[in-house]
């Protein structure tokens, strides 16, 4: 299985270097790190309830994630962004095009056991992640506002669809939960200076 991952991969950096999408990064960097960041917010707040994860009997799954949210992805969407139409009518065609056929290769991938669902997670709905990543990927790039927005809501409908945990810390974000852990120590100190029994 973990060659299988590789090989998605490796098909994915030839095919980029095919067609030399390597020098259009500076234009779509922005829509990268949107998508980037989109899916590290997936495995942040939804942690306590996987909807879907990658499988390996011989691998990390967490090296898996990394491969996927580091390369994979971010060669998907630029192999997508780098011959994106510019009439409204073959727009709606591209992104169809490209939802269709990345939906069949997760569902092969799903049948391979390379991908599984939990959850009550599906194909439909894979299918629907993908034409919002392709859409709000290209959007971003002339309206980032309103994607934010969307996206926003998106995520939020998928919480209260699978009925996501959610704890007060983990809003709060990695940075700032880490700085409470560091900061709550120095703070009982003062504490019991102030009330005589530390001096």
């Amino acid at each position: 299985m973990k060659q299988k991952h590789l090989g998605f991969i490796l098909i994915l950096i030839f095919v980029n270097v095919f067609l030399r999408t390597w020098r259009i990064p500076p234009r779509y960097y922005k829509s990268i790190a949107y998508v980037f960041f989109i899916n590290s917010c997936y495995y942040y707040l939804f942690k306590k309830k996987l909807l879907w994860d990658f499988n390996s009997a011989y691998s990390n799954t967490y090296v898996l994630r990394a491969l996927h949210l580091f390369i994979g992805t971010p060669l998907l969407v630029l192999t997508c962004l780098a011959y994106f139409p510019k009439k409204l009518s073959k727009q709606s065609i591209y992104i169809l095009t490209w939802t269709l056929g990345s939906t069949c290769i997760e569902y092969i991938a799903s049948k391979s056991k390379l991908i599984i669902y939990h959850n009550g997670w599906n194909i439909f709905w894979s299918c629907c992640i993908y034409f919002k990543m392709y859409t709000f990927s290209y959007l971003f790039q002339i309206k980032p506002i309103l994607t934010w927005g969307l996206s926003a809501i998106s995520l939020l409908f998928y919480m209260i669809r699978f009925q996501i945990p959610v704890e007060y810390r983990l809003l709060k974000g990695p940075i700032l939960i880490c700085l409470q852990r560091n900061i709550q120590p120095y703070t009982k100190v003062n504490r019991l200076i102030k009330k005589g029994i530390i001096t």
